[in-house]
């Protein structure tokens, strides 16, 4: 009998023949775009056969899997065919559960790991509470971590493009984001309470999945979150659920939740910057000097910093609006992010346009590549 179903044309050389193309051909698409990813430049020989293979025979077992499933649900349609079938099903489905369980055991493909420089497209920033000489980089491509060598691991278990990358001022390792996942599409708000290595969708927000590039926590009630899609979003209840306030009168690039009061919110706009106090329903000039503004953030403590096109650097203490020039420096490159250290307000960080790392140890005054 079994002679008879391994002949061609019988139903175990369909399922070998079957087999075989989805392993070619999932081996041949991994290293077909295996080029997209870092681990193209930087790993070893070995490491990149290792990942191509890795993730090709994933895909085997999916596919092997599926046809067992498939071929348990509807092979009894055919009685005759299904009793002389049944005993090569169940070695089939004893060889995948072997298999699954070896890939269990194997465990997760090494962490990839990149020279900082290679990091690009950095969409958020900030410092690692538990070692302030780290700093997580949110990415067109992950969540990332850099190293004291001078690389960086990216540490989310998936590529997603995270935007809105914002701490959660009451818990330290915890962070909020929004963006895109790796095939499209909007992520809606996500939090992840493990240091950005996992992350779960806690809502899609008001005409969602939303896509916050801008979203912030109120470090004077951390429950109080706000973001930008299209409209400012408020939620009041740690990002569970949302409602619109408003639409700022010009095109919004950043925005930062006061640290004195849960209901006033700045904003970086194309006119300047500007301020709201009654949570994003109306606006009113933040600052005399009216040109372009691409980035601003509170801090607990009260200090607050933007970045104002042809300006420089500023700096105010809320609840003032008196901002002073701190620096401008930065040649043609504009900030687009900014994280403190929070053991030492003196040390910034901040990230250009130019995808570039830069740090200050007096308060901002002067600035030099970022390096760990």
């Amino acid at each position: 009998m079994g002679a008879m179903w391994a002949a061609p044309g019988t139903w175990l050389w369909a399922v070998r023949r079957y087999l075989a193309v989805v392993a070619l051909g999932s081996v041949a698409c991994e290293f077909a775009h295996m080029p997209l990813y870092t681990l193209w430049r930087t790993g070893t020989p070995g490491e990149i056969v290792f990942a191509a293979l890795h993730c090709a025979g994933g895909d085997v077992l999916i596919a092997t899997a599926s046809l067992v499933l498939a071929l348990r649900r509807l092979g009894r349609t055919y009685s005759s065919a299904w009793r002389c079938a049944m005993s090569a099903n169940k070695k089939l489905t004893m060889t995948v559960a072997a298999l699954m369980v070896g890939a269990l055991f194997a465990g997760p493909a090494q962490a990839e790991t990149a020279k900082l420089s290679e990091v690009s497209h950095l969409h958020g920033i900030a410092v690692d509470p538990t070692d302030p000489a780290r700093l997580y980089l949110a990415t067109h491509h992950g969540v990332w971590l850099t190293n004291p060598d001078g690389t960086a691991t990216r540490i989310s278990d998936n590529r997603n493009d995270y935007m809105g990358f914002t701490p959660n001022p009451a818990q330290p390792v915890a962070f909020f984001a929004s963006g895109h996942p790796e095939k499209g599409g909007n992520l809606g708000v996500l939090v992840s309470t493990d240091g950005a290595k996992t992350w779960t969708q806690i809502s899609a927000g008001v005409n969602g999945p939303v896509d916050f590039h801008s979203m912030d926590v109120s470090p004077a009630d951390p429950k109080v979150l706000y973001g930008h899609y299209g409209s400012v979003q408020v939620s009041r209840d740690a990002g569970k659920t949302w409602e619109v306030t408003g639409k700022p009168p010009a095109d919004m690039f950043d925005l930062a939740a006061s640290s004195k009061d849960p209901n006033t919110v700045y904003g970086a706009t194309r006119a300047g910057l500007l301020v709201s106090r009654d949570a994003g329903r109306t606006w009113q000039a933040a600052y005399i000097v009216q040109r372009p503004a691409t980035m601003v953030v509170t801090m607990k403590e009260g200090a607050a910093y933007a970045f104002q096109v042809g300006t420089g650097l500023l700096r105010t203490t809320e609840p003032s609006l008196a901002w002073q020039p701190v620096s401008n420096g930065f040649g043609d490159a504009v900030l687009l992010h900014l994280a403190v250290d929070p053991t030492n307000p003196e040390r910034l960080y901040a990230v250009t346009d130019k995808s570039a790392i830069l740090a200050s140890q007096d308060g901002g005054k002067t600035w030099k590549p970022f390096k760990p």
